[in-house]
């Protein structure tokens, strides 16, 4: 039975290439997420040899738990690959006609316009990336037409026309060098801006996608918050007041406090999918950074659940920034409260804050297991979490709110052990 996905499909391909000597055979592993949960498709794909770019339509075949149809919002995907030793082959090729060309234009008489020639070198650089290739061989091609007027046999004394001959032919062959030199760099140009026309489009299509897909979850969050969360308040104080009449001392006041727990945890999953689903608009003040830090890491401090835990703050002369307090709060809070559980409340986390010339870097380390190498990609991806208990949307919620505010937040697990975070701030945010 085929499964339809639903409209907020998304798609994650892992490529493995394997070349042929006429085709570049490639292989994609498709997960789409439906509403049953993830499936695993495998398409294949067969480009050009040289790696063209190449756009095409696909279909998902039976995968190993089961069939799944087509993710309508993804329908089509682009493959670009420049394969580094066809390049190589190519500029080596180009090397040799030079060197071959100057050869014969220094053994044949002069009045051969062999200079020509050097435009196939240039020509080459069609099919090599970047623009320092023609350039080396446009310059290599004057340079070796114009030492090739004094190396090449000379003429017969007295003949003043035929040198006359022999020197426009030569100029006409620099001509045609550079001619073929500009010809060249106005196509790398016109491949180039249409290259950045196709990744704007990509991009404005999948903005698309992930604005179409917000917005129905978005749709559902406000379900759920209306159905969930407001009675989840109701629930919480009833379960208060009944916690209060027991007498101190029974065993069925732990089970309140357990309640309240869940309920708390619950109320924080809703307000998670709430954020994720409908980001709010950035309130920028202009802030003391390390304060709010040093609040945050208080406030994580006290939790009764990381009894043995130690944060340190080191922290340099920071100006003001300019940011949003309350979404920022959250980030902060966020890592602080991975760090903490991923050394499930015992040990030291090591925070440190400083400003340069290009802006604001913030850092927390733990002493944890640190993330497997295999996993790490995926740390961002929106409700993936390697905790049973969690929506998975704190990392990808602190990229977003990070983003906003023009920074870039990393995850790196060292080799020493643990795990560190990144956060950095451009120069614009610092005031």
């Amino acid at each position: 039975m085929t499964r339809k996905p639903a409209a907020s499909s998304r798609v994650r391909s892992d490529q493995r290439i394997s070349d042929s000597s006429s085709t570049t055979r490639m292989h994609f592993e498709i997960t789409v997420l439906t509403a049953s949960g993830p499936q695993a498709a495998r398409i294949f794909a067969v480009l050009p040899s040289g790696g063209k770019q190449d756009s095409f339509r696909y279909t998902p075949g039976a995968a190993s738990d089961g069939v799944i149809g087509r993710p309508e919002s993804l329908a089509s995907m682009n493959i670009a690959r420049h394969p580094s030793a066809p390049n190589v082959r190519i500029v080596w090729l180009g090397l040799a006609l030079a060197a071959g060309i100057f050869v014969i234009d220094c053994l044949v008489t002069v009045g051969v316009a062999i200079g020509a020639l050097y435009t196939i070198p240039v020509l080459l650089g069609v099919w090599v990336p970047g623009r320092r290739y023609i350039w080396a061989m446009m310059l290599a091609g004057l340079a070796l037409t114009t030492l090739g007027f004094f190396l090449s046999p000379p003429l017969p004394p007295g003949a003043l026309v035929e040198f006359w001959q022999v020197l426009a032919n030569r100029l006409l062959s620099m001509l045609a060098i550079v001619s073929t030199f500009f010809i060249v760099l106005h196509d790398k140009r016109s491949q180039a801006s249409l290259q950045r026309e196709m990744q704007e489009k990509q991009a404005a299509q999948h903005a698309l996608v992930e604005q179409r897909a917000l917005a129905q979850l978005g749709e559902m969050a406000a379900v759920v918050a209306h159905e969930v969360k407001n009675p989840l308040a109701g629930i919480a104080g009833a379960v208060q007041i009944i916690g209060e009449r027991l007498p101190a001392g029974v065993p069925e006041r732990q089970v309140v406090n357990d309640i309240l727990k869940r309920i708390e945890s619950l109320d924080r999953t809703v307000e998670d999918l709430l954020l994720y689903a409908r980001p709010r608009t950035l309130d920028r003040r202009c802030v003391d950074l390390t304060g709010l830090l040093r609040e945050t890491a208080a406030l994580v401090s006290r939790d009764a659940h990381f009894p043995d835990l130690r944060i340190e703050l080191a922290a340099g002369e920071i100006p003001g920034c300019s940011i949003d307090p309350e979404l920022f709060r959250e980030v902060l809070l966020n890592l602080l409260l991975n760090a903490a559980q991923a050394m499930q409340g015992r040990g030291r986390i090591r925070v440190h804050i400083a400003a340069d010339t290009s802006g604001c870097h913030i850092s927390i380390a733990d002493e944890g297991p640190g993330i497997p190498p295999e996993l790490q990609p995926r740390i961002f991806e929106p409700f993936y979490s390697t905790r049973s208990r969690g929506t998975g949307l704190g990392l990808s919620i602190a990229r977003r709110v990070v983003e906003e505010h023009g920074g870039v937040i990393t995850i790196t697990c060292p080799p020493e052990g643990g795990t560190t975070a990144r956060i950095f701030l451009p120069r614009a945010v610092v005031q």
